[in-house]
């Protein structure tokens, strides 16, 4: 399973065709494609009114993890390890606490998000290419 990250989600919804071609390969492979709850929400906070059928169509697109108490308590953990060395936020630290959860590779571009040692994090294309 790979867990998408929001900017890579993002990134596929804005006609990114290195996105595309990412999840076009993902998918053709039969690879599972999730989320994390916190980005379904950050997707959905972030759309315009006139985005909601598009936000929707790449929604179905992924498989919702949702957060549990473990999951919760894993982000705590990484929240009081990694907040003054790296200044990681509370939706990252759940969206990573996922990935360890469910031994998911976690994909994004923004590496420095997840600087946690116990999760396998994955760019698949450099920032800036489109």
């Amino acid at each position: 399973m790979k867990i998408i990250d929001t900017d890579i989600a993002i990134d596929h919804f804005h006609g990114n065709r290195f996105a595309r071609e990412f999840f076009e390969s993902a998918l053709d492979s039969g690879e599972t494609l999730a989320i994390s709850v916190v980005t379904l929400t950050e997707l959905l906070a972030g759309m315009r009114s006139n985005e909601e059928d598009p936000t929707e169509k790449l929604l179905a697109l992924f498989f919702v993890l949702d957060i549990d108490q473990p999951i919760g308590r894993k982000a705590a953990a990484y929240l009081r390890k990694y907040n003054r060395t790296h200044k990681i936020e509370l939706g990252d630290a759940l969206i990573a606490a996922t990935a360890s959860f469910f031994n998911a590779e976690l994909v994004t571009r923004n590496i420095k998000h997840y600087p946690m040692s116990d999760i396998k994090v994955v760019v698949p294309y450099e920032r800036g290419r489109n």
